[in-house]
């Protein structure tokens, strides 16, 4: 029997190159089609199994690494008039290996993507900066950064994660601006921006370290950067419904029903408390004569002249409709005095500054440490500020009177 009809009768069954070897692993056939390197040729002898016994059949795995193909090999021992054959079908399976391989590894980003939404809500009625260790995890980034401007403030809040979450609030430098002015992928420093928007009137920007191991697939991926974006929109939106049940619209300050709210729990109970109740004079004759916007810029300038004193221990309250309440807590008592000298020397210069509209203010404090009583503080202010309003009527008068 010839070469040819050993490879006919081989074909019967097998689809595939065709490589056939006497047993001891001299070559008899080679398919042309299948244009083997020597050294894979070689590599391929060394490797192929051992089969004595005729119809015993393996199926085997090749690799030519230099030209990036991959076979699946069918080997089976054959005898044709007392001569054993040793019979190799080689399908070249490149394709479908890539195919296999992008497969796995899409199946993974899949696995990757879905563990990033579940950590994200795990943490979403929290801060708005709990994603930053789902999000560095996920791009494999040592270090993830917000940067996000507060209302009210020319300050912003900067959150890092670098296997812990590290928090702080300053005036912004020179880099950090650059940042919140950035695009996304643009580069600062060491970190690339992942996001940078502007919600709710913040500006916020996301910041990873992009160092090796980094994940550019998942940086760069438009659902991670949605999912991300669409928690911190969520987040602010909360946040810009509560601030604004919270505060005053002119000033900018705590309303009534914060201050109310504050008040039943003391204001936090601390150890020291200098308590302020001021009012605006002469706001119902301004509304009256000038109309209500020249009634605002009172109310505006009163605000203005203590807001730089404002902090974390010093709240401010618009009360009323000419009425502030600032709460100073843990400060001594020099320091309780000098608040309210501060304000009405400020509104003072900004008088002078503009005497065409002139805002006075009369002021009435209450301070205490140790054992005190919240209601008996804020009725010993209002009568202090009552009083201070009937000394600078008195005064009017008597000016009045000389003129």
């Amino acid at each position: 029997m010839t070469i040819e009809h050993i490879v006919d009768d081989f074909l019967k069954n097998e689809i595939g190159g065709i490589i056939i070897t006497d047993i001891d692993d001299k070559i008899v056939y080679s398919d042309e089609r299948l244009r083997l390197p020597e050294k894979v040729i070689q590599r391929f002898l060394h490797r192929a199994p051992l089969l004595k016994d005729n119809g015993e059949r393996k199926l085997w795995e090749l690799t030519d690494s230099d030209n990036n193909r991959y076979f699946r090999i069918i080997t089976v021992c054959k005898e044709y008039d007392g001569k054993k054959y040793i019979c190799h079908c080689l399908s070249d399976v490149s394709e479908l290996a890539d195919l296999s391989k992008n497969i796995s590894e899409y199946s993974v980003r899949i696995s990757d993507f879905s563990d990033f939404q579940t950590e994200i809500l795990k943490v979403i009625s929290k801060p708005y900066d709990s994603f930053l260790p789902a999000l560095a995890n996920l791009c494999g980034s040592d270090e993830a950064k917000i940067i996000m401007e507060l209302r009210g403030t020319d300050k912003i809040a900067v959150t890092t994660y670098n296997g812990t979450i590290s928090r702080t609030v300053a005036i912004p430098t020179e880099e950090q601006l650059k940042a919140l002015d950035s695009k996304r992928s643009d580069r600062i420093g060491d970190y690339r921006c992942f996001i940078s928007e502007n919600v709710t009137e913040r500006r916020f920007t996301v910041l990873l370290k992009e160092n090796e191991g980094f994940r550019n697939e998942f940086f760069k991926d438009i659902s991670v950067y949605n999912v991300i974006y669409l928690y911190i929109e969520n987040d602010l939106l909360r946040d810009k419904i509560i601030y604004e049940s919270e505060h005053d619209t002119l000033t900018d300050f705590y309303n009534l029903s914060k201050f109310a709210k504050m008040s039943e729990k003391g204001f936090g109970m601390p150890s020291k408390l200098a308590i302020y109740i001021a009012g605006v004079g002469d706001l119902e004759y301004m509304n009256d004569h000038y109309g209500n916007e020249a009634g605002d810029k009172l109310i505006k300038r009163a605000a203005d002249s203590i807001r730089p004193k404002l902090d974390d221990n010093i709240k401010a309250y618009r009360i009323g409709g000419d009425k502030f309440a600032i709460i100073a807590a843990d400060i001594d008592e020099d320091e309780a005095a000098d608040i309210m000298r501060y304000w009405k020397e400020t509104l003072n210069a900004a008088n002078d500054r503009d005497d065409k509209l002139k805002c006075t203010l009369s002021c009435g404090m209450a301070y205490a440490k140790g054992f005190y009583e919240t209601e008996k503080l804020l009725e010993q202010a209002d009568v202090g500020m009552y009083r201070e309003k009937r000394r600078l009527k008195e005064e009017l008068i008597k000016k009045s009177a000389i003129n």
